[in-house]
């Protein structure tokens, strides 16, 4: 989505905010953004979580995301390389991270050939520098770990290493197999360091997008929520003010990243009765512009490298037929066979 205009408006939400399984807020800011003919919310939860953590100066610290309004559609996260840009060009906010839209999830982790429960949370690598606490064994993760191609990391909690390692100081090093994938334990946290809520083991963004998710959509995927650190001095209302202009400009540089294809036509009539340009005019509309919409823009994503998502809207009678919806029934069955096609074809690409 782009976003045309921004407006001004302001309210102040109440503290039942209901993500909260992540981050519980003091105080929210709200924005109304518009896009179309939709209303947008920009929230900023500042200061703080109703279990303090033991950071440095924790009113400093924010967390935003957007939200549409209405049931469903209040935690629109960000691009992982839109909060790279916030972070580089933010005059307002000392130091920038993204954190997994997804808090803390569950995952299964094999050591030593046992499987066990584990709740991870994927952070960038300078997180643990954002909210200010050092490690109290071994090292927290670093923007080094948070590329391709780096070793997988994991530091864990101070509960987790006591309940699983007994406090063991040669936890540093130990191997863990999560998601399928070898990570290395290279630091502990101290107690109360529980960020998102539940979290039991930190790995980084890069590691997470090969753990949790599709690791082609880096440039479109909206997975992260920003948690940044407040300047000295600097003001809520300021960085409102500066994130608004950022998210807007990005919001307008960015590639498209979904397509929908819910193109639909019918002449309801006995499929005898139908002339070659009856026909014609439904296959047009709704498989022919399906099919050169989806390549199109599909030739666009892959040669920027940025993949995306296409949703097909077909119907049933593309698999079972169905009397006097012939044109209908022949065009959706088209888009669904481009559809299985291109999934083969373009799903290891990134779309």
């Amino acid at each position: 989505m782009i976003f045309d205009t921004w407006s001004h408006d302001l309210r102040l939400a109440g503290r039942g905010l209901r993500r909260a399984k992540a981050f519980t807020g003091a105080a929210v800011l709200t924005l109304a953004v518009g896009i179309a003919a939709t209303t947008a919310m920009f929230a900023l939860v500042q200061g703080v979580l109703l279990r303090p953590l033991p950071v440095r100066e924790e009113e400093r610290l924010v967390v935003a995301w957007m939200a549409l309004p209405g049931p469903g559609a209040t935690h629109w996260a960000f691009r992982a390389l839109d909060v790279e840009v916030i972070g580089k060009e933010s005059r307002v906010l000392e130091s920038v991270a993204g954190v997994s839209y997804y808090g803390a999830i569950h995952l299964v982790a094999i050591e030593n050939g046992q499987a066990s429960p584990i709740s991870g949370a994927a952070v960038a690598g300078d997180f643990f520098r954002v909210i200010g606490v050092p490690p109290i064994l071994g090292r927290a993760l670093t923007p080094a770990d948070d590329v391709k191609g780096a070793e997988n990391v994991l530091v864990i909690t101070h509960g987790l290493w006591q309940r699983r390692y007994g406090g063991s100081r040669d936890v540093i090093g130990r191997r863990v197999i999560v998601g399928e994938r070898p990570f290395a334990i290279v630091g502990v946290m101290p107690p109360n360091v529980e960020c998102p809520h539940g979290v039991e083991a930190w790995m980084t963004l890069a590691a997470g997008a090969s753990t949790m998710t599709n690791p082609g959509h880096d440039a479109v995927l909206r997975d992260v929520d920003l948690m940044a650190r407040l300047r000295p001095g600097a003001t809520i209302e300021q960085a409102r003010s500066e994130l608004l202009g950022l998210t807007s400009r990005l919001e307008a540089e960015a590639p498209v990243d979904t397509l929908v294809n819910n193109a639909a036509g019918n002449f309801v009539a006995k499929s005898e009765t139908l002339s070659p340009r009856a026909v014609r005019a439904v296959v047009g509309i709704v498989l022919d512009g399906s099919l050169h919409c989806t390549l199109g823009l599909g030739r666009r994503w892959l040669a920027g490298g940025w993949g995306g998502t296409v949703l097909s809207i077909v119907t049933s009678y593309a698999w079972t037929g169905s009397a006097y919806v012939l044109p209908s029934a022949v065009a959706k069955a088209g888009v669904l066979a481009m559809t299985r096609s291109l999934a083969v074809e373009w799903g290891g690409r990134g779309v």
